[in-house]
């Protein structure tokens, strides 16, 4: 059987691809791996790093010839690959099977459309080569994690947790070009520089976070032995700096450390995402001893109650020590504050604000809080939204506003108000200043802001 999995554009406008980066599709590369071990022929086509259109993407498509078509999609895209597939529709009748965030969180609209043959519901590794071997072999689709509708009707076989992430092989960084991807402008400091993962899913359940829907509340890690062999290829392709997507990279301390020294032996710079009650001094000093430059926490509120609502499940205090001991070793600090939760009146958005500049990281991102499906917000706002077709879901939209207080375009102006307030002080000035080594980095600054500042 030959495969080809699409990674379909994340947007349709170039300015869009500059400001966020482009990453490799690390869960279609996963999931090649696996299906190139039972012995199926796969390919990748990365439509969003070609900057492809939705006719590029279905001729891209076409030309490999495939038997079995497989699409990944986020809820913010999901609209461009209905268009794909529809366009799939009028020109084949290849098997089409959805996987993705969007395919497990809204299994029953995605049947609905009608365009779909399966949908894939949580991690697709073990579920879309199951799948393959069937559709091959003409064998039942009773598959867990594979949807379809038979005689108008949905058949749903629920998901099954995969306990043990190690039993696959690591991702297949031969099915891409390494050469066309880079992280945004503010997640790295050398280059080459590239994205990837080692581990899956965090023990926490904020009910903003949509990440749980597909990779549950328990950390996985790859082995050691695989982390090693995956940094071994991104050291012989030349990169430099790693951008580690992990959501929780610091979840289990004794594995955080092994991890930095094994990425301290490749002599990358690298940088991570994490929690602030996943960290301490001692650990922050052996990740900078071992290359880590910088740390981004989902800080979200400045106020307990805001906090404890959202059930981050740690304190005003803590954060505040956190981000002190970051800074203390030398790491650079990212912070992450959404705005626009329901119950957020003004004075609780002035307090994040201000506790924003008290912090003072090196870099800050103010979003408005999304309701992503998968999410406990979407589910208690879902039937209050005022529209329901996906387009423009993005942190960085009003779009699905959820606030009892705001309209949409306050929202926004607070954002960007946010914004302006923090980086336009001179504190933060003369502490951006004060970090600049290289040319490079005075270039990587003004293009951040640019994209931060909306231009």
């Amino acid at each position: 059987m030959k495969v080809v999995l699409l990674n379909p554009p994340t947007a349709l406008d170039k300015k869009t691809f500059i400001q966020t980066g482009d990453h490799p599709p690390l869960g279609l590369m996963n999931i090649a791996s696996v299906i190139k071990k039972e012995r199926h022929s796969v390919e990748i086509i990365d439509s969003s790093v070609e900057r492809h259109d939705i006719t590029d993407s279905v001729k891209a498509i076409m030309r490999k010839k495939p038997d079995i078509i497989g699409l990944t999609s986020m809820t913010s895209n999901y609209h461009i690959v209905k268009s794909i597939a529809s366009e799939l529709k009028k020109v084949s009748n290849i098997p089409l099977i959805l996987g993705g965030l969007h395919a497990t969180t809204m299994t029953g609209s995605c049947l609905d459309s009608g365009l779909f043959d399966f949908v894939i519901s949580g991690e697709g590794e073990l579920s879309f080569t199951k799948l393959a071997d069937a559709i091959d072999k003409n064998k039942s689709k009773d598959i867990p994690g594979v949807n379809y509708l038979i005689k108008g009707k949905k058949k749903i076989n629920p998901s099954k947790f995969i306990e043990n992430i190690t039993e696959f092989p690591i991702k297949d960084w031969s099915l891409v070009d390494i050469k066309k991807y880079r992280p945004s402008n503010a997640s790295y400091m050398k280059k080459p520089a590239i994205s990837t993962m080692i581990s899956r899913g965090c023990k926490n359940g904020c009910t903003f976070c949509a990440s749980k829907s597909i990779f549950g509340l328990k950390f996985r890690a790859h082995s050691e032995e695989q982390i090693r062999e995956e940094l071994g290829i991104l050291k012989e392709k030349g990169i430099k700096d790693i951008n580690f997507w992990d959501i929780n990279f610091a979840s289990d301390r004794e594995h955080t450390i092994k991890v930095s020294k094994i990425i301290a032996e490749f002599g990358f710079s690298w940088n991570i995402t994490t929690r602030c009650d996943s960290v301490d001094y001692e650990l922050l000093r052996i990740m900078a001893k071992n290359g880590c430059y910088s740390i981004g926490y989902g800080i979200e509120a400045g106020t307990q109650d805001t906090l404890d609502k959202i059930n981050k499940n740690y304190s005003i205090d803590l954060i505040k020590k956190t981000i002190r001991d970051t800074k203390k070793t030398g790491i650079r600090t990212k912070c992450y504050f959404s705005l626009g939760y329901p119950w957020q009146d003004k004075e609780d958005i002035r307090k994040t604000i201000e506790f924003a500049k008290e912090l003072n990281p090196h870099m800050v991102t103010f979003s408005i809080i999304t309701p992503y499906p998968g999410s406990d917000l979407f589910d208690d706002v879902k039937s209050k939204l005022i529209s329901s077709d996906f387009i423009d879901m993005t942190h960085r939209s009003a779009k699905y506003n959820v606030s009892k207080h705001f309209s949409t375009d306050e929202l926004i102006s607070m954002m960007n108000k946010a914004y302006t307030e923090f980086y336009v002080r001179p504190k933060h000035i003369i502490q951006s200043i004060s970090s600049i080594r290289t040319f490079t980095d005075i270039k990587r600054m003004i293009q951040s802001i640019d994209f931060i500042l909306g231009g």
